[in-house]
């Protein structure tokens, strides 16, 4: 997986990765958010450009639960990834919600 950012960006340190799958339940009092998977790792990098992007390797479970989100409600199952790219500027957390699907299901609606 390659991951592009918006502008260029020079990390003062390692980065630090965050992957998790959730799966999240509303009803009408409240949304809840349980967490099946989670693992975080950090990974060097040097000059992170919008044209070259930054490689990365998923550590992904040997079994895991694909991308299932219900469009209507918002339940379901979500992998999302965080990649924290420390800088000295100021510097905001992106998230990206990975569509992780089971290639022998049939596509999700």
């Amino acid at each position: 997986m390659t991951l592009f950012p918006t502008r260029e960006r020079t990390p003062s340190g390692p980065l630090t990765c965050h992957l998790r799958c959730i799966r999240i339940g509303r009803n009408t009092a409240r949304a809840s958010v349980k967490v099946l998977w989670d693992t975080t790792w950090t990974t060097s990098a040097a000059l992170i450009h919008p044209r070259i992007g930054l490689p990365l390797t998923l550590p992904l479970p040997e079994r895991g639960e694909p991308t299932n989100i219900d469009r209507r409600t918002g339940d379901g199952v979500q992998w999302q990834l965080n990649v924290v790219i420390p800088s000295k500027a100021i510097s905001e957390e992106p998230v990206f919600d990975l569509p992780v699907v089971d290639i022998a299901a049939p596509d999700p609606p």
